[in-house]
């Protein structure tokens, strides 16, 4: 989980492609640290809540514009069945350019100049009232047809956008606080040695800040067990001894105290930017911080509330 490339995704051109762009964010998303992922259809199918068909066309699209690659190390998929096994992508192999091939294509072709080609032969053309001039064998000038892309009723209407991303987002993260792992998970995590809430809610933060989409958080969160303990990012749980005094708890931005202070809430912050540029991020944070002060619960939300409508 490559924040860094996660946010490199973001400014990658798709051509107007919404599916591509998700998919290449989520793609971003389950990369280590080489920035190789190699997360299944049937993941991407979960994550981005498309079909298997339109997944394969946004993965297609995105190997031809250049932003991911197959990788020549596939040995991270050798343990799976060959009919089951992922291929291993590199993300944004060339980086991130401010256009894509087709676009500089087309902008090259915008710069060049219609005009008559140069008469090499020493005598200047003169053009006159009824007449036409006439164009050397070989050369044309037939006007192209292109095809405008059709304007996204979001481009006519961003109040429509705004609408249906802050209902998206608020569903969301109802369905986030609501999730509690079962009883399998809870064996698998103590079976990697995880501490679960921790890990529990640093997968509620990364789903928060990330804007990622939670269809079904079961298979979301294994699979984030797993991602960790495959690379290693896992937090451990830590065994103290009987006679050790209880740590006081640590309050984060993506703690179950906070969100349920702050999400009553949410409506009130914007949610865009990144991390330190979000409103709703930094007002979690500072929340927290507030707590970890020793601020009551009332007076810390007090403060957050007056603070955004200022």
């Amino acid at each position: 989980m490559s924040a860094i490339l996660v946010g490199k995704a973001k400014k990658a051109k798709t051509g107007g492609d919404a599916v591509a762009k998700l998919l290449l964010i989520v793609m971003a998303d389950y990369a280590n640290d080489e920035g190789l992922a190699w997360p299944s259809v049937d993941t991407l199918v979960d994550e981005i809540e498309k079909s298997p068909e339109t997944i394969k066309r946004a993965r297609r699209k995105l190997v031809d514009l250049g932003l991911i690659a197959v990788s020549d190390d596939q040995r991270y998929v050798m343990h799976y069945r060959a009919d089951k096994r992922p291929k291993v992508y590199r993300i944004l192999p060339n980086g991130v350019s401010p256009t894509t091939p087709r676009e500089n294509e087309a902008q090259q072709r915008s710069e060049v100049s219609p005009t008559t080609p140069r008469n090499t032969s020493g005598v200047s053309s003169v053009t006159r009232a009824g007449c036409h001039l006439r164009t050397e064998r070989g050369v044309t000038h037939d006007t192209q047809t292109t095809k405008e892309p059709s304007i996204p009723p979001e481009v006519v209407n961003p109040a429509r956008k705004d609408a249906a991303t802050a209902e998206w987002i608020q569903k969301r993260n109802q369905r986030i606080d609501a999730y509690t792992p079962s009883d399998e998970l809870v064996a698998l995590a103590d079976d990697l040695h995880a501490d679960l809430s921790a890990e529990l809610a640093n997968w509620r933060g990364r789903r928060r800040d990330g804007n990622l989409p939670v269809n079904d958080p079961e298979a979301n969160f294994r699979s984030w067990l797993l991602r960790g303990a495959e690379n290693n990012r896992l937090q451990r749980k830590t065994s103290q001894p009987a006679t050790t005094a209880t740590q006081p708890h640590r309050h984060t931005l993506g703690c179950q105290h906070v969100l349920d202070l702050l999400t009553p809430h949410e409506s009130q912050f914007d949610h865009e930017g990144g991390r330190g540029s979000n409103p709703w991020i930094s007002a979690r944070s500072h929340l927290a911080d507030l707590l970890n002060h020793g601020t009551t619960p009332d007076v810390a939300l007090a403060d957050i509330l007056q603070e955004v409508a200022a």
